[in-house]
């Protein structure tokens, strides 16, 4: 048994609306994705504080060795990508817990801040 849906034009206009801001969204994670896969490793640096060791969130530069600090690289890839500040935060924290699925976040953030 089919059923039919019937929508006005502006329910349809808003909806394909939605649907293209859906898929710009998983387009700019996945270029970066691809972006930082590319060109980096993921590491941990240790650092002393107090009486304690702990780890620290960093990336080594593939073509060079280097360490880049999390603060630089969202810098780099803010003006790079122009997208927010918040979003770059969310998804280095996702590529370093291995969190991205399907082209999302594991948190919901607005790509421009």
């Amino acid at each position: 048994m089919k059923k039919k849906l019937i929508i006005t034009n502006n329910q349809y206009v808003n909806l394909r609306k939605h649907i293209n801001e859906n898929k710009v969204y998983e387009d700019n994670i996945n270029k970066i994705v691809k972006f930082l896969e590319a060109n980096y490793n993921k590491v941990l640096e240790k650092y002393r504080d107090s009486n304690e060791y702990k780890n620290k969130k960093s990336f080594e530069i593939k073509a060079d060795g280097d360490i880049i600090t999390p603060k630089d690289l969202m810098i780099y890839l803010k003006n790079k990508f122009k997208v927010g500040e918040g979003f770059i935060k969310q998804l280095l924290d996702d590529w370093c817990d291995n969190k991205i699925k399907d082209g999302r976040l594991s948190k919901n953030t607005s790509l421009f801040d």
